[in-house]
């Protein structure tokens, strides 16, 4: 099982023209707009490019889970594809009436990515994203792969199934078309299966433009805890970030981040690991010394509903 790839699905709002060759979609306030096209095809995006403040003006996308507490069924899978990318797909159900209730996409890239610092790297809030919009790849079409995972989301909770004819954002990466989308159908059959395990969500707002997060997933039998993940995630924009040495982790997560890790010598993300190592085959969280007051009042929030 692999949790740390998944949480909550974000808020999402979407239209699109009577054409239905472009979109326009809200996630966690960020407000993207975007040609599209059928998913099952890849288009090249013709217009102006866009350079520095302007691009970024443009380019908006959200990968953090939204606020608040969801509980249901869980599964998890993963597919390998085009010569050793990894897409991974983390779906919670409706209990009872099995109803997609959260889907939540990310990506890892191969060992032989041809930018070296990316290599065996997730791409969802390590700062990939955010990579991509200083690339001049991007500087036409305005999209990136969380702007794909986000609009493919929103397309399967809007109609409740992981099958369909999926649109993609014209100019995105081959992600949509040769992993995410295949990884649905992949996974359709288990989502007909009752699944032996449960999750419960929960993100909260810490304050200062941190968003703390945690998914702990349980064996129904036993009701024992069977995986864990906490992260804690920047704020969407700059400015919302209190702390200004922490602004340039913007769209970022703490466990996540490339930048991050460098930076703090991965002291959040072995807390994490520790804690979770010491927690799975328990049946009720503890507090952490080390997490922070954020992170306890989540375990505490998580303890009494679970009572």
């Amino acid at each position: 099982m692999c949790l740390l790839l998944s949480a909550c699905a974000p808020s999402k709002k979407e239209e699109e023209n009577q054409s239905s060759n472009r979109a326009k979609i809200d996630i966690n306030g960020q407000i993207s707009e975007f040609d599209i096209i059928s998913g099952a095809t890849t288009g090249k995006v013709e217009g102006p490019a866009f350079k520095g403040d302007e691009k970024a003006e443009r380019m908006k996308w959200s990968g953090r889970p939204k606020i608040g507490l969801i509980e249901g069924d869980y599964t998890f899978d993963s597919l390998n594809f085009n010569g050793g990318y990894l897409a991974t797909v983390a779906i919670i159900q409706d209990s009872k009436t099995k109803d997609i209730i959260s889907v939540r996409f990310d990506e890892k890239a191969p060992e032989n990515y041809y930018a070296p610092e990316w290599r065996n790297q997730t791409k969802r809030t390590s700062g990939y994203a955010n990579w991509q919009m200083e690339n001049e790849r991007t500087d036409v079409s305005l999209v990136t792969i969380v702007n794909a995972m986000t609009y493919l989301e929103s397309q399967v909770l809007e109609n409740n199934s992981v099958t369909g004819d999926f649109k993609n954002p014209k100019g995105a990466s081959t992600s949509a078309v040769e992993g995410f989308i295949p990884l649905l159908a992949q996974v359709e059959p288990k989502l007909k299966s009752p699944s032996p395990l449960k999750i419960v969500s929960v993100t909260r707002e810490l304050g200062g433009g941190i968003f703390g997060s945690l998914q702990v997933v349980y064996n129904k039998e036993t009701n024992k805890i069977v995986d864990f993940h906490y992260d804690e995630f920047f704020a969407d924009e700059k400015d919302e970030i209190t702390e200004e040495t922490l602004q340039k982790y913007y769209r970022q997560s703490k466990y996540q981040s490339l930048s991050y890790l460098t930076d703090t010598n991965s002291s959040f993300k072995d807390d994490v690991n520790k804690y979770r190592s010491s927690i799975v085959d328990e049946e009720k969280l503890r507090e952490s010394d080390t997490l922070g007051d954020g992170f306890n009042k989540i375990v505490n929030e998580i303890n009494n509903y679970s009572k």
